[in-house]
């Protein structure tokens, strides 16, 4: 009796290890990462700004030491330095994680530079990964004190389908005298301008959107009015950072300022994320 009971332990003890390794190997042969990288930008930005740019990278049935990750860009313009960069946990279940890697960029001198260079270098079990980030333009302006402010804007566009995004904000005149408001200007070939329109009601909630004035769209003194920039993609596979140059006057004399950063990506369901990453 003892003996059947032995040889029964045994092999339940041996059904579980397999149970476990198959487990094991299941889980292994579906480890993956995903970033997302196919990316044009366009960041308009002033000398003494500091700016956010974030890659997301999916982990799938894989446990992650962030702190033996080392990670960084390269080919930023050599004026370039990060001020701060940092890997944030966005959400994690159904065994996929998605990160963010942050940089915190300022770049001092005022140009126009072009980049389809821009490398992400990760670092991780002595394994040095090189991931291109598409193609770049980083167009940095001279600080000065400007008399608007974006108040609000829609920070993220995402969706399966990517063909129309828009990028709405409130503009806020801060001064005493009247301004006038002229583009919303961007260099990205594959995100064509359809048009603008705004609403006097200073709120991104049940707009009615009239056309912009041929002349320019004029804000009284300490008023406010919602913007919105209507964009066609003619890539709707592509990753989009937008960060405008809005360009406005003041008695005819022209200035410039940086519009805040609105991302265009296309959301992805657990499957869609598995297949790009298998692949």
């Amino acid at each position: 009796m003892k003996k059947k009971i032995t040889v029964t332990i045994a092999l339940v003890m041996i059904l579980i290890a397999s149970i476990i390794f198959l487990i094991y190997r299941q889980r292994k042969s579906t480890e993956a990462e995903l970033f997302l990288n196919d990316w044009e930008g366009y960041i308009c930005a002033s000398s003494n700004e500091v700016f956010l740019l974030q890659i997301p990278w999916f982990v799938i049935n894989k446990d992650i030491k962030l702190s033996e990750i080392k990670f960084y860009l390269l080919n930023l313009p050599d004026t370039a330095e990060i001020i701060k960069k940092d890997i944030e946990l966005r959400y994690s279940r159904e065994n996929i994680s998605q990160y963010l890697i942050n940089f915190y960029i300022k770049i001092k001198t005022p140009h126009l530079y072009k980049n389809d260079n821009l490398n992400l270098i990760i670092e991780k079990s002595n394994v040095k990964g090189i991931i291109p980030l598409g193609r770049w333009v980083f167009e940095i302006i001279p600080y000065e004190q400007n008399e608007l402010r974006i108040r609000e804007h829609i920070t993220m566009y995402s969706g399966k389908n990517i063909d129309y995004p828009y990028y709405m904000f409130v503009v806020e005149n801060k001064s005493n005298q009247p301004v006038t408001l002229h583009d919303i200007a961007y260099d990205s070939p594959n995100l064509t301008k359809i048009n603008i329109k705004y609403d006097d009601n200073a709120t991104l909630e049940n707009n009615e959107w009239k056309d912009f004035p041929i002349g320019g769209l004029t804000l009284a003194p300490f008023s406010s009015k919602a913007v919105a920039v209507f964009i066609e993609s003619k890539n709707s596979k592509k990753l989009y950072a937008l960060k405008p140059k809005i360009i406005y006057s003041i008695n005819d004399k022209i200035f410039e300022m940086p519009g805040d950063m609105y991302l265009v990506t296309i959301s992805m369901s657990k499957e869609d994320i598995m297949r790009k990453a298998m692949r």
